[in-house]
């Protein structure tokens, strides 16, 4: 089994420039200003139609200019002039959200997460029918927290490139942006740590976790589901950002994720997605334990259409690395 190659499922979506991934967005920059209140979110449409290739829902990160963004280091969820952001219920000034208040935000979102767990392992249906809305919000705050966070690194690391100072000033004391930015990935390790890996989750909670209602549904099982999703794609999103920065590159050679000696290089977006990549696979594989070999093509191996759409963002994600990063 060690020796097998892992081949990913083929792309859902042939797109081969920018012009035409800017085909499914929907006007990002008129919506600029909701973009500002509103956090992006996968939203499912439910299992995957093998004969539909476009099954992203008219609101889900791809068609909503997460892609985009991504690609273009601007992800709009603050105000240019805005002093004080909200996290969890808190308001905090920006200058000292990500660097005084970190392990408080980090502490704040594992307890969201452990709060949806529980919801969605241990209450029964009715339970979950009437704290949908309250599933919908701890994922609304959820996100909103990683589009901060990714909102943030984006600042700093243009102000590293443009050759400023690279000092916070904070309690009469300055604090290296290079060590602020190397302290939220370890925090953000951590919080990946107490979830667990998309592999680790039961059956019962992928089979159960999509609806074609999307976020509409009243299940703690869906958001539960949807919020791996959720973080795990902007974890890798923030090791994109920060990998394709040359002045950060060398604070995070001695970081790691995860170690294989097939990969060639130590990269922590490599190690990230290697990770994100092996439990897609994984996800795929089980759909497929209980099949004949004859129903093989009659079933899509993404588990809803949110898996698709992960999939192709980290496929067109890694088309634009090879062009504008020359890597493999």
């Amino acid at each position: 089994m060690a020796d097998e190659s892992l081949i990913p499922p083929p792309s859902p979506m042939n797109i081969n420039n920018e012009d035409e991934l800017n085909l499914f967005v929907q006007d990002v920059s008129r919506e600029e200003n909701e973009s500002v209140k509103k956090p992006q979110y996968f939203s499912c449409l439910g299992q995957v139609n093998p004969n539909d290739f476009d099954n992203c829902c008219h609101n889900s990160r791809l068609k909503g200019g997460d892609l985009v963004r991504l690609l273009k280091k601007n992800f709009g969820v603050c105000k240019p002039l805005a002093l004080c952001c909200e996290l969890f219920g808190m308001v905090l000034p920006n200058a000292v959200a990500l660097t005084v208040h970190l392990q408080d935000v980090f502490a704040m979102a594992k307890r969201q997460i452990f709060f949806l767990r529980h919801s969605a392992e241990g209450a029964s249906q009715s339970i979950h029918q009437g704290m949908s809305s309250n599933m919908l919000q701890i994922r609304r705050e959820m996100c909103a927290f990683l589009d901060f966070i990714k909102t943030e690194i984006c600042r700093w690391l243009e102000t590293m490139s443009c050759g400023q100072s690279v000092q916070i000033s904070m309690r009469a004391k300055e604090i290296n942006i290079s060590d602020c930015l190397v302290a939220i990935l370890k925090e953000f390790h951590g919080l990946l740590l107490f979830m667990g890996r998309l592999s680790d989750l039961p059956d019962c909670i992928l089979q159960n976790g999509i609806s074609h209602h999307g976020n509409k549904c009243s299940s703690a099982v869906y958001h539960y589901y949807h919020i791996y999703l959720d973080v795990w794609w902007s974890f890798l999103q923030i090791l994109h950002l920060l990998s394709s920065s040359t002045n950060f590159k060398n604070s995070m050679l001695d970081l790691q994720f995860c170690k294989v000696q097939q990969l060639e290089t130590e990269s922590i977006f490599s190690q990230g997605l290697l990770l994100l990549l092996w439990d897609l696979c994984y996800i795929g594989a089980r759909k497929f334990a209980k099949l004949s070999q004859e129903d093989y093509f009659k079933v899509s191996p993404f588990s809803c259409t949110c898996c698709q759409e992960l999939w192709t963002m980290i496929i067109l994600l890694l088309e634009s690395r090879q062009e504008d990063l020359s890597e493999d």
